[in-house]
């Protein structure tokens, strides 16, 4: 019986059914939720706000803390520093101008390290009646008045605040100051016979750090800082008050997240207790400023939900069916695609709009993937011939230095000095060239090599050529590519002074610039075309050039270049590449052939 009356019930035509199931499983269900979840989201924008509130406030109470932690910080290094301890010792050892120009630097070093130093000041008085400060004052400062802590205004912290204690601003001379009272901190140092020798304070202008720091907040809000016996310390917004209900709850609430509200639902109050001042930092959010109208807004929400959702319904309707032929005929595309080995692109003619734009993708990716296959085979057979080259070269080519080596000592026992010498030049490149453990080394270690270069080339050329060096002093531990110049060096001589007997000049000039640092060699040869023609009839091929160029990019990618100039006046190599030193902790022993020293 109930089955016949739901056969009965239930539509025979498809935009029917579509229609009443809609009615009855999207709109109304949906129309329920929307309200449980307006009320919900009432209620959970309502706990943001004041989580919101907290957190910006236990923000301001850490920076606060943070603030007076490290001005105390600072302080205990002033007592701890050998230098100023001198200087307030014994300032008969130093002039005025040095005694403030020593000050001085070390309050600048204060103020690059203390975050928000703007509101920290330091004053520091020696029994010589000297006194020093992190500001200018408006009017001179005594140095009697700063040999004791100064007067305490107000219900001032208890012992457990380490010495802090609020005082008057006025006994600072503060140019413009604005807050009637200030943080302060106090600490003698003394000498070895437990004299005093200086007075060091510390002050925080609190009330301008919390007025500045608050303002990065919403707008609307109020800060307060209370005392432990109720007293408003000091706030951010005149006109702003908290009740004698609100203190009294903030005195006596959980000191974690607690939350509390006015009288009228007007404002959210929640405050952060900060034990070691025995203060509450406290912030007022008046809600009205956030949520207005509650009753018109939820009405206006609700009614937006179910016109919106009832033309949602109608064009899904009609847009399902002409989404859903296309992406069927597509996947019967894919899987024929799949298993014809990505060699099948879909067609894209009778295709339009977003459909068209997802056929187009998927083509270039079916053929970015076949590229990728293809690059991946190539690169495979490109890495099992260099495999085969490793191998290949890991003969060890040491018997060189050995037999280098042989050569040094034979011309040594026979008195030729000459070749002894070029042996141990000859040695130094040698052993450079076929260390692979160091990619980089020191700019000074590269002119070395192109110096024991030099040293070998005179032997050969006499004098047809001479070397000059320009290279700041700063940059002798900057780091180089290795033997990234000896091949500009050797270029020069073979093929720029290819054609002249005498007169060659090779110009190593070295700078920085900007962040980056300029290695430059030019020479007054012939210029790369007309060595071009000379060496035409080479059999071996230049490598020196270009092998610079590949490891300059291989190490550097885009951050470097190398930069060819010639003509028929010369040729000028320039080497830009990242500025980086390495100065090394000891000076070792550079180490050549058989362990010779440079």
């Amino acid at each position: 019986m109930l089955k016949r009356i739901m056969i009965k019930l239930i539509p025979t035509k498809l935009k029917i059914r579509l229609f009443t199931a809609s009615l009855f499983l999207i709109v109304l269900p949906f129309a329920i939720i929307q309200n449980y979840q307006f009320r919900e989201v009432e209620s959970l924008v309502m706990n943001q706000i004041n989580e919101l509130n907290s957190n910006q406030l236990y923000q301001l109470a850490e920076g606060f803390e943070s603030l007076r932690s490290k001005a105390s910080l600072t302080m205990f290094q002033y007592e701890k520093d050998f230098v100023l301890m001198d200087i307030w010792q014994h300032p008969e050892l130093y002039n005025e101008r040095e005694r403030n120009g020593l000050m001085e630097e070390k309050f600048r070093l204060t103020r690059n390290q203390l975050p928000a130093s703007s509101y920290v000041h330091y004053v520091i008085a020696d029994t010589h009646e000297n006194i020093y400060s992190s500001y200018t004052p408006a009017k001179p400062l005594q140095p009697k008045t700063f040999w004791k802590q100064p007067e305490e205004v107000g219900a001032g912290p208890s012992q457990q605040s380490l010495g802090w204690r609020l005082v008057n601003s006025n006994s600072l001379n503060l140019d413009g100051a604005t807050s009637p009272s200030l943080l302060s901190n106090f600490s003698v140092v003394q000498d070895q016979n437990r004299m005093p020798m200086a007075y060091i304070h510390i002050f925080i202008d609190y009330e301008a750090w919390l007025r500045a720091n608050s303002q990065d907040f919403s707008t609307g809000q109020s800060y307060f800082i209370v005392n432990q016996i109720g007293e408003t310390v000091t706030q951010t917004k005149r006109g702003s008050l908290l009740t004698e209900e609100t203190v009294r709850s903030v005195l006596n609430g959980e000191r974690q997240y607690p939350y509390m509200e006015e009288p009228g639902m007007t404002s959210t109050i929640n405050s952060v207790f900060i034990p070691s001042m025995q203060w509450y930092f406290v912030g007022k959010f008046p809600i009205s400023l956030f949520f207005g109208d509650l009753i018109g807004l939820k009405r206006k929400f609700l009614l937006t939900s179910l016109i919106i959702t009832s033309v949602f319904i109608g064009i899904t309707l009609l847009i399902s069916g002409s989404i859903t032929r296309p992406l069927q005929r597509v996947q019967k595309k894919m899987l024929e695609m799949g298993k014809n080995n990505l060699k099948i692109q879909i067609q894209e003619q009778p295709y339009k709009g977003e459909i068209l734009t997802f056929v187009q993708s998927f083509n270039r990716m079916a053929t970015d993937i076949k590229d990728l296959v293809e690059q991946l085979k190539i690169e495979e057979r490109q890495k099992e011939a260099l495999h085969f080259q490793m191998l290949l070269n890991q003969i060890d080519p040491h018997f060189l230095l050995n037999t280098l080596n042989t050569i040094k000592w034979v011309s040594l026992d026979q008195n030729n000095q000459t070749v002894y010498e070029i042996s141990v030049a000859l040695g130094r490149l040698l052993e450079a060239s076929l260390s692979s453990e160091q990619d980089l080394i020191h700019l000074c270690k590269e002119l070395e090599l192109i110096r024991s270069y030099e040293y070998i080339q005179k032997y050969r050329f006499k004098d047809m050529f001479e070397t000059r060096y320009t290279i700041e002093s700063e940059l002798e531990y900057a780091l180089v590519p290795k033997l990234c110049l000896q091949p500009l060096v050797e270029n020069a001589i073979y093929h720029g002074f290819a054609n002249m007997q005498q007169g060659g000049i090779v110009d190593i000039r070295i700078y920085r610039e900007r962040q980056g640092m300029v290695l430059e060699v030019q020479d007054n040869g012939q210029g790369i075309q007309s060595a071009q023609q000379t060496t035409a009839r080479r059999q071996r091929k230049g490598i020196g050039l270009e092998n610079i160029k590949q490891r300059i990019q291989l190490l550097y990618h885009a951050e470097a270049s190398v930069e060819v100039v010639s003509d028929s006046c010369g040729t000028l190599v320039r080497i830009t590449i990242p500025l980086l030193i390495a100065a090394p902790f000891l000076e070792g022993e550079d180490r050549f052939v058989d362990g010779s020293v440079s």
